[in-house]
């Protein structure tokens, strides 16, 4: 019986540490997903900023210019600052991808997808983290972090996402 009971304890005790343990590696992702996160909101924050205030005027301004080699490398310094993502795009006002930093541009549109359908319909400068998709360039699994970006009297010229 003390057998038993001596058995029982370590169990007990076993089953606690592993319960602390479990809460201590959960509080620690979370703080990691939360920086994460912060990083990807700030470089969406710039690039967002960037483009509003390069192309505040007209739809067909924004267009022509977003596609230039030097917005492409203002994406290539902001990309290399996100070890955790693979590429930050531009989406245009019509869903069609306008400038990317993958090393060839896809051409697609993603007018069907819900971060863009969001932005589109919704005037919303937070950042949105969309459901889980499958990439349309790679076939992986992802999460897009996407901006709005918003050109004069709050017309919306496209998305911006990682």
């Amino acid at each position: 019986m003390a057998i038993g009971l001596t058995i029982w304890g370590l169990r007990s005790d076993a089953i606690q540490e592993a319960n602390n343990d479990t809460g201590n590696i959960a509080a620690v992702l979370s703080e990691q997903l939360a920086r994460s996160i912060q990083s990807v909101d700030i470089v969406l924050s710039d690039v967002r900023d960037q483009a509003e205030l390069q192309y505040p005027s007209a739809q067909v301004e924004f267009d022509q210019r977003i596609r230039s080699k030097d917005f492409y490398q203002f994406l290539r310094e902001r990309l290399d600052r996100l070890s955790q993502a693979d590429f930050i795009a531009i989406i245009d006002r019509n869903g069609q991808i306008a400038i990317t930093t993958q090393p060839l541009p896809p051409k697609m549109n993603v007018a069907d997808r819900d971060y863009f359908q969001h932005f589109k319909h919704d005037n919303d400068n937070g950042i949105y983290i969309s459901n889980l998709l499958t990439s349309r360039t790679t076939g992986e699994r992802t999460v897009f972090f996407c901006k709005r970006i918003t050109g004069a009297n709050n017309e919306f010229l496209g998305v911006t996402l990682i």
